[in-house]
């Protein structure tokens, strides 16, 4: 058989089997005189140079200490110098690192459509693929640029405006937010060329969404609502990680452990963990037991109806003893000594004070000091 007959076969013959195809493809390349491999492989080095190569390695392996050099070198003379991370150039480091890696990543991008190109396989996208690549990745690095600076401009401001009054949630929470109206600035850019450069109507899109759009909403509307309660969290600074809080509808409380947008998780006195939806702190109202500055003490105690002469001076021994502690909150707020009744042949003492303390471990000193102070009072009383 003549190859040359082969090779000159209609295509029709040759299209409608796969086989005599592909036969005919690996005979073409090897009376070609290169391979199909070797055409790709100089393709691909025609792409970039060695000097290129070099070139990205060492703006690889250098952009770091060439960005500390250059914040030592402006800052040699000034008085105040802060410190590489909270400088603009601290901030800037890792859109630098995407810009430094991003000649190499356009050029895995142009060996990979070159591939595709040589496999034969067609994903039948319109437009310029490198070019739509190319613009994507631009806008990534311009918007990681964008918001590491917007980040660097409000940490100066909250430190000129607010030395000291500053919520780090706040904070963060405000950066979270401006990053992601940036971010979805820069998304509709970028999906608007995308569309463009794919020749796809962008009314299409969106009106092929709205069918299902007012479902979607429902399904979602619990989750809308937990995310606008963690909003509100972080903001109004309700409580904080590290607070002890709970609930005016539920009797259980519990530490504060983390604070999501969906959810807030408590661990109890048990240590077992609780997850609440953020919706559920704004619709209830929340105590927080880390900002309450008393905590109220009720007891009562008795004494013997046989030494109810003794009584009169027992209730002011008790009351001058808990004014008189520095833990006992009776400037500002009632203290109740006084008797209210019998219970087999004794006489009932009530007593009510609040103790000062911001956590439950300071709350529980202040309550042993008072309950052994009122214990030595009636004993002495009692015993003479």
């Amino acid at each position: 058989v003549d190859v040359k007959e082969i090779l000159q076969l209609p295509n029709e013959a040759v299209t409608r089997s796969p086989l005599i195809s592909s036969f005919v493809i690996q005979l073409k390349s090897m009376f070609n005189g290169r391979s199909h491999e070797g055409r790709l492989l100089d393709q691909i080095g025609q792409l970039m140079s060695l000097t290129d190569v070099i070139i990205m390695v060492a703006l690889i392996f250098s952009y770091k200490p060439a960005l500390k050099m250059i914040h030592k070198t402006v800052h040699a003379f000034s008085k105040e110098r802060p410190s590489y991370e909270k400088s603009l150039l601290g901030y800037l480091e890792d859109p630098v690192k995407y810009l430094v890696y991003f000649p190499p990543f356009l050029y895995l991008a142009d060996v990979i459509v070159l591939m595709i190109h040589f496999t034969g396989i067609d994903f039948h996208i319109k437009g310029n693929l490198p070019h739509l690549i190319f613009t994507i990745a631009t806008l990534g690095i311009t918007g990681s640029f964008v918001t590491r600076i917007k980040d660097w401009f409000f940490s100066r401001l909250r430190r000129t405006l607010l030395p000291s009054e500053r919520d780090s949630a706040t904070e963060q929470v405000t950066d979270e937010l401006s990053s992601a109206i940036i971010w979805a600035f820069f998304g509709a850019f970028g999906l608007e060329i995308i569309t463009k450069e794919l020749q796809v109507g962008i009314g299409s899109i969106f009106a092929l969404g709205g069918i299902g759009s007012a479902s979607f909403v429902l399904a979602l509307r619990s989750s809308i609502e937990n995310w606008i309660g963690g909003l509100l969290l972080k903001f109004q600074n309700k409580f904080r990680i590290g607070e002890r809080v709970s609930l005016a509808t539920d009797a259980d409380a519990g530490t504060v452990e983390e604070i999501s947008y969906l959810s807030t998780k408590l661990r109890k006195d048990d240590d077992s963990y609780i997850t609440i939806p953020n919706a559920k702190f704004i619709q209830s109202e929340v105590v927080n037991w880390s900002r309450t500055p008393v905590r109220l003490f009720k007891t009562s105690v008795l004494i013997p109806s046989a030494k109810s002469d003794l009584l009169p001076t027992c209730i002011e021994s008790i009351r001058r003893c808990l004014q008189d502690d520095v833990g006992v909150e009776a400037e500002h707020r009632e203290l109740l000594v006084s008797a209210t009744g019998f219970i087999e042949g004794n006489i009932i003492i009530e007593i009510q004070a609040r103790l000062k303390g911001s956590n439950d471990q300071e709350v529980s000193v202040v309550r042993t000091q008072v309950v052994t102070k009122i214990s030595k009072i009636l004993n002495d009383l009692l015993s003479q």
